[in-house]
């Protein structure tokens, strides 16, 4: 499974990397910091599932799915937030 993860925290980024990359079949193939970059990721690596934050200060991750639902085939997303 091909994963990219999107959160403006490099603390966060990196645990997750560390956590999903000791699991068999999974594989984080990018990362990104924001929400424009994310886009060209998601485009060009075609990723299984997207992880993202739901806020990042270029944008909200909730804004992205919709977008990453366009795209053929669409990822798996998982939305992640420390907010209440």
């Amino acid at each position: 499974m091909r994963i990219v993860i999107v959160d403006d925290s490099v603390v966060i980024r990196q645990r997750l990397t560390r956590l999903l990359s000791k699991l068999d079949g999974i594989e984080v193939v990018g990362e990104a910091d924001d929400v424009p970059v994310a886009k060209k990721l998601m485009e060009k690596l075609k990723p299984d599932v997207a992880i993202l934050d739901i806020r990042m200060p270029s944008g909200s991750g909730a804004d992205l799915v919709q977008e990453l639902k366009q795209l053929k085939p669409a990822p798996t997303v998982i939305m992640l937030t420390n907010y209440p």
